[in-house]
């Protein structure tokens, strides 16, 4: 019986399998079909191999069971009525006569104990009731059907007919409790879930641990990364897909999978079912081999992003930080993206997920924040969320207020770079750009990170910050000018004048100085340390890597053009140093344009840059200009293999942000036409 189980089993799986894909749409409910599901190489959907499939297929041949002991107890029961207490009740032996009453009433108690079962979905007092009932019912069947064939006279006691009646009714309520006995010992195994763990794992040769233990538990924990706590949702899913197959078709049951059995958990008004319903669902999104496919189907069904939105504002720790888990993966995809953001008052729910309270009572609210902060990073990849994100003055305070932090353990730091992240990519938005710069101490705070912290990832952040801040902002840059961090710097310009040798610091504090001068020249603002900055900045030029050497040579054209030969030649006061710097410097443009002839995104203005530095010093003594057939042959490739990619000084994901006031190909005309004859 056992063989032939399993191989009903492994052939029926497959049969079962194919025809859930081939159901009729409707019979599907509000489930929207996740899109771009992978496949594999035979063509099949990879939702057939869900470690689940394997428990509602086991399900499904237990109900099989369970309806085939039905139909013998529902023919043994109109045998019993129609033929042998019907035709032959009168000359019945009293004792067959009192052993099919005990029988039939037997059976009746198996009808109300499988009733039972079926109705309480968790392992409890009652479930065991309902057991024991049907396991009664069962040694009782057995043991009366058993005595009765043993005993002599069922053929010579009556006559040959009314014997064979009595023989056909003992032999199919065996062959039934039987059934029953084997049926009831499989379900109660799983039932009692803690035991049965530790059996499948302890005892493998069972035969009903090769059951359960390598389609069951071990594979669904394994390939899903479930924890214990997870198992009395595991369970309840096998007993209630069992249950549909018992009280209903059979493929009311086979058709189950986690994510739908999730949501309709999801949906119950019971606060211990909805929290088990959210811990699966932020289990199965965590990283697996089928975690991108629960996303799409987590985002196609109606109405659950919602849900889990409306979780964030429950004021309860379990529920926030499992829809968070969930909405922080969800919100990876692009179109998820989208769907927060138009989903009413997600902001605020998002906000409430931001604690700065860091003590002894609070302290795990700090996973929420990491939680909240991470989901607003993601939705700041997006250009177009940038302005409903900073639209919310409560919001950009609460995360601004974690750059204020203090402490520099590794939460803490972790907190930081998080918000600073968020408020680079919302700082895209040159209006929300406006609205950080004029919070109170918010620059002043940053340029405190940027030069006083250890933690590189950090310095890196801010630094950054600083850039995209300061970017064609005049009032975050005269702001910046203000700033005074030590006594030992005057101002601000020279202590970034300090580090633009430093490898962490350098490239950001070219950047930001570029962003300065910049606005220096176009308010007629006098920065008196710009001549003292040209000396600094030839080192990055000859030395930097290509992001290094882009900011530098940024900055180096932006100071450049403001300086004339003389006041080259008075920094640079070495005996001919001044003429052999300049020769370097545009030695090193045409490497650079040689380097790269095509535009970059990783260095997308380092081409832009070389040519404004060429033309600044063309500008300040043609007279040094010594390869002239070189400059010009760079400069008409780079005319050839121009690219909207140059046309802006930042991007938000692949959107530019920033048109530049010059195209490359005006600019590479100016430089032709400074080249000596």
């Amino acid at each position: 019986m056992l063989c032939s189980l399993s191989f009903l089993r492994q052939y029926f799986g497959q049969i079962c399998i194919a025809s859930v894909h081939t159901m009729p749409s409707a019979t599907r409910d509000d489930i929207i079909p996740p899109l771009g599901m992978d496949r594999n190489a035979d063509g099949d959907q990879r939702g057939s191999s869900f470690p689940e499939k394997q428990m509602t297929v086991c399900a499904v041949m237990l109900a099989l069971l369970e309806k085939g002991t039905s139909m013998l107890g529902t023919l043994n029961f109109i045998w019993a009525t129609a033929v042998l207490l019907g035709g032959f009740v009168s000359s019945l032996d009293i004792s067959d006569f009192f052993f099919v009453s005990i029988l039939l009433v037997a059976e009746g108690l198996r009808i109300f104990g499988r009733r039972g079962e079926l109705e309480v979905r968790t392992f409890t007092i009652v479930k065991i009731y309902s057991f024991f009932i049907q396991d009664f019912s069962a040694s009782i069947c057995i043991y009366f059907s058993t005595s009765r064939l043993k005993g002599k006279g069922a053929y010579g006691r009556s006559g040959h007919v009314q014997g064979l009646a009595l023989s056909i009714f003992y032999w199919v309520s065996l062959v039934e409790s039987s059934l029953i006995a084997f049926g009831l010992s499989l379900r109660t195994f799983v039932a009692i879930s803690p035991l049965s763990l530790h059996l499948v794992e302890n005892y493998p040769l069972i035969f009903v641990s090769r059951i359960y233990q390598g389609r069951f538990f071990r594979e669904v924990r394994e390939k899903y990364g479930l924890c214990d706590s997870h198992f009395r949702t595991v369970h309840r899913f096998f007993y209630d897909s069992y249950s549909r197959c018992v009280s209903g078709s059979i493929f009311d049951g086979l058709k189950m999978e986690f994510v739908s059995y999730s949501v309709e958990l999801l949906h119950s008004s019971d606060g211990d079912e909805q929290l088990m319903g959210v811990r699966l669902l932020s289990a199965l999104v965590k990283r697996n081999e089928f975690a991108l496919e629960r996303l799409r189907s987590i985002g196609a069904i109606r109405g659950v992003v919602e849900m889990l939105i409306d979780m964030l504002n429950l004021g309860k720790f379990k529920f926030q930080r499992e829809a968070a888990q969930i909405i922080s993966n969800l919100v990876n995809i692009h179109r998820y993206r989208i769907l927060m953001m138009s989903t009413p008052h997600s902001m605020e729910s998002i906000a409430s997920l931001l604690y700065k309270n860091q003590d002894s009572e609070e302290s795990h609210y700090s996973d929420l924040s990491l939680l909240g902060l991470g989901i607003l990073k993601s939705l700041a990849n997006d250009h177009g969320n940038h302005a409903k994100i900073g639209s919310s003055k409560r919001l950009l305070v609460k995360i601004i207020r974690f750059t204020e932090l203090d402490g520099k353990g590794a939460p803490e730091c972790q907190l930081k770079i998080l918000a600073i992240e968020t408020l680079t990519g919302i700082a895209r938005d040159e209006k929300v750009r406006e609205s950080i710069g004029g919070i109170d101490g918010v620059l002043y705070n940053f340029f405190s990170l940027f030069f006083m912290n250890i933690n590189e990832e950090l310095v890196s952040k801010a630094g950054e910050a600083l850039s995209f801040l300061s970017l064609d902002n005049n009032q975050n840059c005269e702001i910046m000018m203000t700033i005074k961090l030590r006594h030992d710097f005057p101002n601000l310009i020279q202590r970034l004048i300090s580090v633009l040798n430093e490898p962490v610091r350098g490239t950001s504090a070219a950047r930001i100085l570029r962003n300065l001068y910049a606005y220096a020249e176009a308010n007629c603002v006098e920065v008196k340390e710009i001549t003292a900055a040209s000396a600094q900045v030839v080192g990055p030029v000859m030395e930097g890597d290509d992001i290094n050497q882009e900011a530098a040579i940024g900055l180096a054209a932006q100071i450049f053009k403001c300086m004339t030969k003389s006041d080259f030649d008075r920094v640079f006061n070495e005996q001919g140093a001044g003429a052999a710097i300049r020769r370097s410097l545009i030695s090193k443009v045409v490497e650079v344009l040689r380097r790269h002839p095509s535009p970059s995104k990783e260095v997308p203005n380092i081409r832009r840059f070389s040519i404004q530095l060429l033309i600044a010093l063309m500008v300040m003594d043609r007279s040094s200009i010594e390869m002239r057939s070189d400059l010009e042959a760079a400069l008409e490739e780079v005319m050839k293999s121009t690219s909207v990619l140059e046309s802006y000084s930042a991007f938000s994901g692949t959107v530019g942000l920033r048109s530049h006031r010059m195209a490359i190909p005006v600019l590479v005309q100016s430089a032709i036409e400074l080249l000596p004859n």
